[in-house]
This record gives structure tokens, sequence and C-alpha cells, in this order.
């Protein structure tokens, strides 16, 4: 599931202009990476329970992390992911929506490197 949303920003303009599309990753940053960086991880799922019959709704919890040296560089990627994700859904597939959360920054001071960590709920029909 985790790939259509990469997808997505791989082809979004607004993002790879800040980010290069390969810097784009599943999971974790590969080690030796360059920056700027962005994660993006499923952290949590959960079915949507029926009365009378196996669930065929999954609310997902996808956590997508901007990393950078540059903090207002890392906002502004931040912020395009956010304006391409917030609402997305996917015609010809199963995503039926996604909907921004919250947000929470960090800094990582011994490698003055900023992170965004945005949190949205992805509504998913299988």
């Amino acid at each position: 599931m985790i790939n259509h949303i990469i997808s997505a920003l791989k082809a979004t303009t607004s993002v790879t202009n800040i980010c290069p599309a390969d810097n784009i990753f599943p999971l974790f940053r590969l080690q030796g990476s360059s920056l700027p960086a962005v994660v993006v991880q499923l952290v949590n799922s959960a079915p949507q329970d029926t009365h009378d019959g196996q669930a065929d709704t999954f609310e997902h919890d996808v956590e997508i992390t901007s990393i950078g040296e540059n903090p207002q560089q890392v906002w502004r990627l931040a912020t395009n992911i956010r304006l391409k994700l917030q609402g997305f859904a996917e015609p010809a597939g199963n995503l039926e929506g996604m909907r921004f959360i919250n947000q929470a920054t960090d800094v990582f001071e011994t490698t003055d490197v900023f992170s965004v960590t945005q949190r949205y709920a992805v509504m998913e029909i299988q």
C-alpha cells in the first residue's frame, strides 16, 4: 500500500524539485544516502469491523518523515507532501482516501539534521 504513496510522491514535481525521487524510501533511509530524503512507513493497520462478514475496509496509519539539513527546505518539502496527499485517492487502485492527522518536528543536534514527521489516516478497500 505504501508503494502507491511513494509512487505518487515520486510523480509530484513540487516534491522532487526539493528531494530527488531516488531519495524517497519505504521504511527507512538507506545508509549513506544524500539529503534531503523522505521516508514512508506503515505504522498501524486496523480492519473496519462488520457484523455479518469479513472486513473489506482497512484504516492504516502512515508516517511520512521529511529529512534534511536546511529547516526551511524541510518545511517546504513537508508542506508540498501534505498538499499532494491530503485527500489523495487512487482512482484505479484501492486507496479510498488519505487524511492528514498531525505532524511533529525534531532536530538531531549532533548532525544538524532536521525532520518533520507527518501522520496520515489512509482508507483502503480490499
